[in-house]
C-alpha cells in the first residue's frame, strides 16, 4: 500500500497561492489530501478548527506527526490512509 513512498514538500510559494485562494472565513474543518510533509496542512489551521491531513506514504505521515506535534497536535491531525478509503468519515463531516 504504498508506505515506502518518497516524501515530497512543496515549494513555500505554492502554498501561500493555494492559502490565497481560500475564502476569508473560519471554517470548522478542513481536509488536506495528499498532504506529504503536511506544511499545507499545518497552515491551513490558520483558516479552520480542526484539520485533517491524509497521505498513502508513512514516511510523510511520520514527519508530518513530528512537525505537528511540535506546532500545532491538538488542531492538526496527519493520518496515512489512501484518498480512496473514506471510511471513519460521516457524510457531513467535511
Amino acid at each position: 500500500m504504498g508506505t515506502g513512498l518518497p516524501a515530497i514538500s512543496v515549494p513555500e510559494n505554492q502554498i501561500r497561492q493555494m492559502l490565497f485562494l481560500i475564502p476569508t472565513r473560519r471554517y470548522k474543518r478542513a481536509l488536506d489530501l495528499g498532504c506529504g510533509l503536511g506544511n499545507l496542512t499545518r497552515r491551513l489551521r490558520n483558516h479552520a478548527d480542526q484539520v485533517l491531513g491524509i497521505d498513502v506514504s508513512h514516511v510523510a505521515i511520520a514527519q508530518a506527526t513530528r512537525e505537528t506535534t511540535e506546532q500545532s497536535p491538538a488542531q492538526v491531525s496527519p493520518v496515512q490512509r489512501s484518498a480512496e478509503d473514506i471510511s471513519g468519515f460521516d457524510n457531513q463531516m467535511f
